[in-house]
C-alpha cells in the first residue's frame, strides 16, 4: 500500500488530476503578448494570462502606469518593455496585491532590449521582479 499525502488527491481526486493535466498542458503553449501604442500619461492594465507587454510608442514618453494582472497565479510571469524611454514609469499592483521593487522608469538604452520581468508569489500575494 502507498500513502499519499497531498491533500489535493486525497481530498479530491478529481480536481488533483484536472489541475495537473491543466498546468501540464499550459506549460506546452506559449503565454500570450500584449502590444501597445501609448501617449504620454497612459494607464495599460495587463490581461490575466499576458506574458509578454510591448509597449511601442512613437517616441519617448514622459509619464505611464502599468497595472498588474489581478488574476495572477502562484508562478505567473510577466515581462514588460519598450522601444522608446519612458522617463517616469509607474508599475501599479492590482488590488490585494504588491509590486516589490517597482522601476520608476525604462531606458531603451539601458534596460527595453531585455525589459522588466516578475514573478507572482501567491502566498505574499506579491510580484517580484526578478530583472
Amino acid at each position: 500500500m502507498i500513502n499519499v499525502n497531498v491533500p489535493l488527491l486525497r481530498d479530491d481526486p478529481k480536481s488533483f488530476i484536472a489541475t495537473f493535466w491543466y498546468k501540464f498542458f499550459a506549460s506546452l503553449v506559449p503565454g500570450s503578448k500584449s502590444v501597445q501604442v501609448p501617449i504620454t500619461g497612459f494607464s495599460i492594465t495587463i490581461s490575466n494570462g499576458v506574458e509578454l507587454l510591448i509597449l511601442n510608442p512613437l517616441g519617448v514618453l514622459a509619464t505611464g502606469t502599468i497595472i498588474m494582472p489581478s488574476g495572477a497565479g502562484d508562478g505567473d510571469h510577466v515581462k514588460i518593455t519598450s522601444t522608446q524611454t519612458i522617463t517616469a514609469l509607474t508599475i501599479t499592483p492590482a488590488k490585494g496585491q504588491t509590486v516589490s521593487n517597482a522601476p520608476t522608469a525604462l531606458t531603451v538604452s539601458t534596460v527595453a532590449p531585455y525589459g522588466y520581468e516578475f514573478i507572482f508569489n501567491a502566498a505574499a500575494a506579491t510580484w517580484y521582479r526578478v530583472q
